[in-house]
């Protein structure tokens, strides 16, 4: 009882909870870089996209700006290809976001916790299997592998 009591508390301080949404890109802007996360689970993957700017008086902000997500696909996916789903996704979210904010493509940044991703993007996609190999490749044209972390 004491925990659903404690909860309902909680709940309350939700109502100050925000989330600073404003995009401010005033003219004296000295960096400005996109960065994109990618995830997913066993039930579903996503990316989240944020702007970092870097203003002349030394100032940093940083404000999320686009996510996406989908629910896993109902046959069975590896959680390493589901990652894969979720790194394409990045760079689909990335390319809108980067068309209607007019950031270089230089200055666009990719984050993946998954290992088994990073190797794949690194390598020709030859010697991947079919599923991984497109992917890889779609990836691959669209992005620079320096940009992947």
């Amino acid at each position: 009882m004491q925990r659903v009591t404690l909860w309902y508390k909680e709940l309350l301080l939700l109502s100050h909870f925000k989330v600073p949404r404003c995009i401010r890109l005033a003219s004296k802007i000295r960096d400005l870089s996109l960065h994109f996360f990618c995830d997913a689970s066993s039930s579903a993957y996503a990316s989240v996209g944020y702007l970092k700017a870097t203003y002349a008086n030394s100032e940093v902000s940083v404000r999320l700006i686009a996510s996406k997500s989908r629910v896993a696909p109902l046959q069975t996916v590896s959680i390493p290809r589901q990652e894969l789903l979720g790194a394409m996704l990045s760079v689909r979210l990335a390319d809108k976001v980067m068309a209607s904010l007019e950031v270089k493509s230089d200055h666009v940044f990719y984050w993946s916790d998954s290992m088994t991703v990073l190797w794949w993007l690194s390598r020709h996609c030859r010697g991947l299997k079919t599923f991984v190999a497109n992917r890889v490749a779609k990836i691959q044209r669209r992005t620079a592998l320096p940009n992947w972390n």
